[in-house]
């Protein structure tokens, strides 16, 4: 009896030592020791500087909160050891902790981790090892990345040359091949991105996409370039209705079954839930996530420490589950993670389209003569293409069209025979369309830079042209 005793006397003298060594180490701080190290087969510069933090990283909606951090200038080859001490006040026993590590050159991050390495609470060692992996690394205009040309921003509607007054919601009921039929829901936004919602009738189910539409020129047919099976989805454009084109791109006949969806009067938002591959971007803001497939940039709403545990301080492009909102009333959609599918350090999206041909691509004008081509409310944007059969061309400044023939000769391009609409234009947008024509006849040279398109005139004045609206 009194073995039994003292076993368990032993027992509680044990738990109790265990308790007191770990409110210890809480109540008086202490230390995280640990090694970092990286696969790549490449040396540290001397000015290469490397960075651990300990970071809480209990609260789910917001960016991990730094509870200390160590730097060690010229760390030289790995492994690298460093010590990250910390105080009991710095540290609660019912929160989460975690080590991350980052190598910068220039103050331009190279290495970082990917994913959380925990400490300290929850039975976590005070000992880790962290393995950095390389961050893309974007290059210098005029190296392997052409520089970006941003345009000023799209207002909140405008009538594209494809006639669609946009924003747009289109709806209606198309037929099925094994239901009664379903029902669509359609958004397109000014920037390209599109949102659909396809409703199964009288059975459950539905399906949601999102990504990128295009309009296929010269046949002015409305392409979705979708994540779940809409890659192949068009439409041909008429008025307000959009009529569904078959995989050839002809349209479908049928009798008594109708393949047309109808403008809405009103836009209205809805949410959807995608699979999405993208690159996201952590900042104090919390961050922003770049979707490899439509490249728009929506800001992190909510569950922000889902997605900063895993860029461990740096950028990383990563699978995710997400639904796209706009919560409050925001006039910007944001994007809310759910889940993360699969890591992919050390890659980028890699989304950038093939340059764009001179040809029968719409090329938007965004810089005149040196100054900012702005799209005017509920106007036509600014834009002119260049077509193939008979080397015409056509063009607006928002109010009258244009056309006329041009000649392309090696570098060199002129235009003539330009004809014009004879409709009052009023303000800022006959002022562009005076400056334009006079431009026009003075063009000298152009230069094509992956989707950006440059027409010289012959007093150097420059007109600035991206490329929207092509496959």
């Amino acid at each position: 009896m009194m073995h039994v005793r003292r076993l368990d006397w032993l027992k509680l003298l044990a738990l109790t030592l265990a308790m007191t060594l770990g409110l210890s180490a809480c109540g008086h701080g202490g230390r995280i020791t640990g090694t970092a190290t990286y696969r790549e087969r490449i040396a540290l510069p001397p000015n290469a500087v490397f960075e651990a933090r300990l970071e809480d990283v209990s609260r789910a909606d917001a960016p991990a909160q730094v509870v200390n951090s160590v730097t060690i200038a010229g760390p030289g080859n790995p492994p690298i050891s460093f010590t990250i001490p910390f105080t009991g006040k710095e540290i609660d026993r019912r929160h989460h902790y975690s080590v991350s590590g980052s190598i910068r050159v220039d103050d331009r991050l190279v290495m970082a981790t990917d994913r959380a390495s925990p400490v300290i609470t929850q039975g976590m060692p005070n000992a880790v090892t962290l393995l950095l992996k390389a961050v893309p690394q974007t290059p210098p205009p005029g190296q392997d990345e052409v520089e970006k040309h941003v345009g000023p921003p799209l207002p909140d509607r405008f009538i594209g040359a494809h006639g669609l007054n946009l924003p747009a919601t289109y709806e209606g009921i198309l037929p099925c091949g094994d239901c009664p039929g379903t029902r669509w829901h359609l958004n397109l936004m000014p920037d390209q991105t599109f949102y659909l919602k396809m409703e199964y009738l009288e059975r459950d189910g539905y399906l949601e996409d999102s990504g990128r539409w295009y309009i296929k020129t010269p046949e002015n047919r409305l392409i979705l370039s979708g994540r779940r099976g809409t890659a192949t989805e068009g439409f041909a454009i008429t008025g307000d209705t959009l009529g569904k084109l078959d995989a050839e791109g002809r349209p479908i006949t049928a009798a008594n079954l109708n393949f047309t969806l109808k403008r809405a009067d009103d836009f209205t938002w809805f949410d959807v839930t995608n699979p999405m591959r993208g690159t996201f971007e952590p900042s104090r803001e919390g961050g922003t996530f770049t979707d490899c497939l439509s490249g728009h940039s929506y800001p992190v709403a909510g569950n922000i420490q889902l997605l900063s545990a895993a860029a461990g301080g740096g950028a990383i492009t990563l699978d995710v589950r997400a639904r796209i909102i706009k919560p409050g009333g925001r006039p910007e959609a944001m994007l809310m993670p759910l889940e993360i599918v699969e890591l992919h350090p050390g890659e980028g999206c890699e989304q950038h389209r093939a340059a764009a041909p001179l040809t029968e691509t719409y090329w938007r004008l965004i810089e005149l003569a040196g100054d900012p081509v702005r799209v005017m409310e509920n106007r036509r944007e600014p834009h002119i293409i260049l077509h193939a059969d008979g080397n015409r061309f056509a063009a607006t400044m928002g109010c009258n069209q244009m056309g006329g023939t041009y000649k392309v000769v090696g570098d060199a391009i002129t235009f003539s025979e330009v004809r014009s609409t004879l409709m009052a234009c009023m303000g800022p947008v006959s002022e562009l369309e005076a400056r334009f024509k006079r431009w026009l006849s003075r063009t000298a040279t152009w230069r094509l830079d992956g989707q950006t398109l440059t027409i010289t005139a012959q007093d150097g004045a420059t007109a600035l042209f991206e490329a929207v609206y092509f496959d």
